[in-house]
């Protein structure tokens, strides 16, 4: 089977390395264009009057930081892209939560590459922390 394009998520989770890693490898290895997509995640602020303008600034100063956040994986993955010949790649920063920006952008590849959580992480239900391949 022929791959055209290949995701990989993009973020600051400490699996992301490795699953990057995995990515620009097996972009390599079936010289296909390689996408890593950033999304930034959403603030979810309620609609209320009486604290509107407090809400609005801090809505305003974690939006931006999000991007921020994303932008910066999105440029560690050019240069690891870079670094490491893989021919065809790009990074896209989604405004979105991660899951919906993955679904909508899987849409488009041949093959994603996640990972699963660190199950002896604080707060995470997962059982493996080893690449998973999904080929659509």
């Amino acid at each position: 089977m022929t791959y055209r394009s290949l995701l990989v998520l993009l973020d600051h989770d400490p699996l992301c390395g490795a699953r990057t890693q995995v990515a620009m490898r097996r972009a390599k290895e079936l010289d296909c264009h390689l996408v890593g997509v950033a999304p930034t995640g959403l603030v979810d602020v309620p609609a209320s009057s009486e604290v509107a303008t407090p809400l609005a600034q801090f809505t305003v100063l974690a939006r931006s930081t999000l991007r921020d956040h994303a932008e910066q994986a999105a440029e560690r993955f050019r240069d690891e892209c870079r670094t490491a010949g893989v021919t065809s790649f790009e990074a896209v920063v989604d405004e979105a939560d991660k899951a919906p920006s993955l679904v909508r952008h899987a849409h488009c590849s041949d093959l994603t590459v996640l990972t699963q959580a660190d199950p002896t992480a604080p707060g995470l239900l997962a059982s493996m922390t080893v690449p998973v391949l999904m080929s659509r």
